[in-house]
């Protein structure tokens, strides 16, 4: 192959779609049964900040594709067009209410809520009409390696272990899987505290009221606080996000956050996975047994993989700094943006933050990339 992209998160099907789309043999290695990564199989089924605050748009490209095809099928929803940037009060009022990520600063912003299944539908397509050459459940466990060059990728999956040879590898695996089995140079300290240091076990209830559910909230507001903080007290997760994709109408999403977690360490992740099984049970037979609205309801899926934040983080020819994010200014190289919106007046001044090619390659390693 020209290129070998090793996880099929939204990073790796951007890597493997440019790849194939400009002419290169392209594989893509998936560990699980579907691409999509955190925006799939991690329920973040929220698209946020795709404008600013005014209105413009700030994400487009691929992600628009994405979203494009999600429309057609009726699998998201997000503010009216004409409705971006605004600052009228009703407006702001109800999109608010609708969803905490269709507003920001008193201004209605472009964000989405998607459907995971149609997503992973939708992905499949189209890496395929790209001629993409995709493995699942498929393990990229190792480089091979010719000195300090990158030659390939070892690979296990239920027909045992494969390899596969190319010409540039990208690591997409959100972790840095492949950067221990190099020379290169990554960090992976996170300091506790960090909303990164977070994992996640996402999970849906189906067959809530939703009418019920916001009838007792709006007339009740004290005694709906104070359920929140008894399911605090009893290890239960009081939040939760109406799906609002059409014909989800009794659906609510629950959004977890387990802080100080190594995204690592494999007792680690087990231990989440228990605990996040745990608190779903909590907050289900609380919410059945004291919540109107929550009576008929029932637990519809949870999410097959742990939503992660962050762990290995490459060190590449350019080190991005925090000086970095206070620029309207992007570099020569840039091969990334992202909204900010994590540092107050400074996400306002600094809306975008960009990402250089350089940072993505690793020192001492030649033919790696790393997302």
């Amino acid at each position: 192959a020209d290129v070998i992209v090793v996880g099929g998160g939204p990073g790796g099907i951007g890597a493997a779609l440019a790849a194939a789309r400009n002419g290169a043999d392209t594989v893509l290695i998936e560990r699980y049964g579907h691409l999509g990564g955190m925006g799939t199989g991690g329920l973040v089924t929220i698209i946020p900040n795709l404008t600013d605050i005014d209105g413009n748009v700030q994400i487009a490209g691929i992600t628009q594709e994405w979203l494009d095809g999600l429309e057609t099928r009726e699998a998201l929803d997000y503010p009216k067009r004409e409705h971006w940037g605004s600052a009228d009060k009703e407006t702001v009022k109800y999109y608010a209410e609708r969803s905490f990520f269709y507003t920001r600063l008193g201004r209605v912003i472009y964000s989405a809520h998607i459907d995971a299944e149609i997503s992973k539908y939708l992905l499949n397509k189209m890496v395929e009409e790209a001629g993409v050459k995709t493995y699942l459940h498929s393990w990229g466990t190792e480089p091979i390696m010719d000195g300090d060059r990158v030659t390939g990728v070892i690979f296990e999956s239920k027909s045992g272990r494969q390899a596969v040879l190319g010409k540039v590898v990208i690591d997409s695996t959100g972790d840095g899987d492949l950067l221990p089995y190099t020379e290169a140079e990554f960090e992976t300290h996170i300091p506790n505290g960090f909303r990164i240091a977070n994992l996640a076990m996402c999970f849906w209830i189906d067959n809530v009221n939703l009418e019920k559910l916001d009838e007792f909230k709006t007339k009740y507001p004290e005694q709906f606080a104070a359920q929140a903080q008894e399911l605090m007290k009893i290890g239960g997760l009081p939040g939760y996000i109406p799906s609002r994709l059409k014909d989800q109408d009794s659906v609510v999403w629950v959004h977890t956050r387990y802080p100080n977690s190594s995204q690592t360490d494999v007792e680690e992740l087990t231990r989440v996975e228990f605990l996040g099984r745990e608190k779903m049970m909590v907050t289900h037979d609380y919410r059945k047994k004291n919540t109107p609205g929550f009576e008929n309801s029932f637990i519809v899926l949870s999410s097959p993989q742990l939503g992660t934040r962050a762990s290995r983080r490459v060190i590449g020819d350019y080190y991005l700094t925090e000086k970095d994010l206070e620029t309207n200014e992007p570099f020569e190289d840039t091969i990334a943006i992202f909204p900010d919106v994590d540092r107050g007046e400074s996400s306002i001044r600094y809306p975008l933050t960009y990402i250089p090619y350089r940072a993505l390659i690793p020192r001492k390693v030649e033919n790696l990339l790393v997302a």
